[in-house]
């Protein structure tokens, strides 16, 4: 009994998976078909992949730049809060690392700081690796 059922199940999930030809004589069933290759559903699909990117980069560069602007102003919770929301998008760059370690050295969070410097490193920021070094050299003289 177990088994018919189970392979009733496979006979109707493998009819609603695959296309299926009816044939005039064949008026008295209808099986579902599902196009495997219906380019109009993956075109739709890329394009909203797309919009989502473009969306995406865009709100990256707007707030990159509010961070950028809150730099030079000096206002470090800005500038940190700017990148968290940059670094939300998904994208990123070295700079925008470097920026907010800066701002956490600034406020005196040495420890965030390192990280952030360690990341913007990695992704290749001269500038970061010269202020680790020097964040590393400013923890070792406050534990003396």
């Amino acid at each position: 009994m177990k088994k018919g059922i189970m392979t009733i199940a496979l006979m109707c999930l493998g009819a609603m998976n695959i296309n299926a030809q009816v044939y005039a004589g064949d008026s008295w069933i209808q099986l579902p078909t599902t196009d495997l290759y219906d380019t109009g559903v993956m075109n739709m699909h890329l394009r909203a992949l797309a919009e989502t990117a473009a969306r995406r980069e865009a709100e990256f560069e707007r707030y990159s730049n509010l961070a950028y602007e809150a730099f030079r102003k000096k206002q470090w919770s800005a500038v940190i809060s700017n990148v968290n929301w940059a670094l939300s998008t998904k994208y990123y760059n070295s700079e925008i690392f470097y920026m907010r370690g800066y701002a956490y050295e600034s406020l005196g969070d040495y420890r965030r700081a390192k990280k952030d410097y360690k990341k913007a490193k990695k992704e290749g920021s001269y500038t970061a690796e010269q202020a680790l070094i020097a964040l590393k050299n400013k923890m070792k003289q406050g534990r003396r």
